[in-house]
């Protein structure tokens, strides 16, 4: 999917440096909750059979977890991850987590959360797709890959299918607790 220019200039309409792209407060870190967002949404909506405020779903048993969305965490290197992640435990529902990482790499944050016996689905985004990678990442318990450079469309076909698996092991209707970790 290409996306139009004027929707580009307008994004970049405020740029000065490259801390108005990747900082703290850049226009990366919004797209990537805004993808996010609407990609964990699309699985609600797809495991519940309804669209988020359809009437349908209302007095259905079925439930949304309340009134929010997801909550997207994110963490600003590997060593934080691993620190979100003993923290909160099996509070997180999906890990996505890029291969190289300050302080602590994706493969090393993957070995000392399935250590810890973390079970909950990690997706690694890489640009490292060969062979060894991969079979390094699924020694440690990678549940997938998306290679870069990627699309929209993949993140939200992965992720909706990570957290399917999720809920399947579920027992109740809710969508597990409704964080993830990037």
């Amino acid at each position: 999917m290409a996306i139009k220019q004027e929707i580009i200039d307008e994004l970049l309409s405020d740029y000065k440096d490259p801390e108005d792209l990747l900082g703290e407060e850049g226009i990366f870190k919004e797209l990537k909750k805004a993808l996010l967002e609407r990609a964990l949404n699309a699985e609600l909506s797809d495991h519940l059979g309804y669209d988020k405020g359809d009437p349908k779903g209302r007095q259905s048993g079925n439930s949304r977890n309340g009134h929010g969305s997801k909550k997207v965490i994110q963490a600003a290197d590997g060593a934080e991850a691993l620190r979100i992640i003993v923290s909160l435990g099996n509070r997180i529902d999906l890990v996505i987590c890029d291969w190289t990482m300050p302080q602590l790499s994706g493969l090393d944050l993957l070995r000392e959360i399935r250590t810890k016996n973390h079970t909950m689905p990690f997706l690694m985004i890489t640009g490292k797709a060969d062979e060894e990678a991969v079979c390094s990442a699924k020694q440690y318990g990678v549940n997938a890959f998306i290679a870069k450079p990627f699309s929209i469309g993949t993140v939200e076909r992965k992720v909706s299918t990570l957290l399917k698996r999720t809920s399947d092991k579920k027992t109740d209707d809710r969508i597990c607790n409704n964080s993830v970790l990037i």
